[in-house]
This record gives structure tokens, sequence and C-alpha cells, in this order.
């Protein structure tokens, strides 16, 4: 495990990440795979990077790939920053667009890694961090040729059933 260094919002967060490469010398095409978010919140500094799999697929073929904890999420610096409000009021846009800024940012951090090639950069999500991708998808920052979202999501408690519900998301 390393550590990311991350400004977002005008604030700098320290992450928890993993860097897998390729063999040979780059710069290699960077995949930036996102983690969702437990339905307890409580249990937020017990997530921990994953993707392994994942990651050894894109490595594979040719790509740099990090995987980070986004601020308040297992032993990454800095708290919760991807509040929707309460569930039966979620702001799904909101939640959506404070997961991209984050997620933009680890693009920003990323592509500066040597290297890195910060002209072909792929954003990846999963449940939230997939809603996130999306999200940043209406605006990514410079190099993202494209976004991959998997079960892409938010607010919901763990038992099938939406915040807010499914007309509001």
């Amino acid at each position: 495990n390393v550590r990311l260094p991350i400004t977002s919002g005008g604030a700098d967060y320290d992450l928890s990440a993993h860097i897998y490469r390729p063999i040979g010398t780059g710069p290699f095409p960077l995949a930036i795979i996102n983690h969702g978010t437990p339905a307890d919140r409580n249990k937020l500094p017990e997530v921990r990077l994953g993707f392994r799999r994942a990651a050894n697929w894109f490595v594979s073929r040719g790509y740099m790939v990090v995987v980070a904890l986004r601020p308040g999420f297992g032993s990454s610096s800095g708290p919760y920053v991807e509040d929707a409000g309460h569930c039966h009021r979620q702001d799904f846009v909101a939640g959506g667009q404070k997961t991209a800024a984050i997620e933009a940012a680890i693009v920003v951090a990323a592509s500066k890694l040597p290297d890195a090639d910060p002209t072909r950069v792929l954003v990846i999500g999963q449940s939230a961090g997939g809603f996130g991708a999306i999200a940043l998808a209406g605006k990514p920052p410079a190099g993202v040729v494209g976004i991959i979202n998997f079960a892409g999501g938010r607010g919901s408690n763990g038992r099938e059933f939406i915040c807010a519900g499914e007309d509001r998301l």
C-alpha cells in the first residue's frame, strides 16, 4: 500500500492506495478503480483496498492501475465528504457530484505518477464509485477517455430499499 495525496474542494487528503504496474517501461494507460460505500456509515473505517483481480486483468493488458480509498474510508485521511442527506430526502445529484469531485482529484494525482500516461485514463467504479464515475462523465478531467460503471448506485440501506424511492433516484 502507498499514500496518494490529493486536493479536492480546497482541502488536502492523504489516501490509502494500491498501485499496480505492468512489466516494462511506460508511459502506460491508466485505469482508476473506485469502490462503493457500505450501507452502514459506521463501517466506513473498515473499508479495505480491494479489486485485486480486476486490477490484475487491466495490468495484463498493459494498464497501470490505481485503487484508492476516498476520504473517510479505511485509513485514508479526512472525514466522509460524500453525504447526500437523510435517506428519505437524498439529494442524489449532490451525492454523485461529491463523489465525482473526489474521483476527479484521484485522476489528477494518479496522472502525475511516474510511467502513467495522463492522456489515456479510464475511470471505473462499483456501486457508489460507479455512480460517481457517471457523474464525472458529465465533466471529466483532462485525459479521461472512458468511464466504466459496475452496478453504480447509491442510497440503499442494503436491504433492497432505495432511499427516497426509485423515482427520485
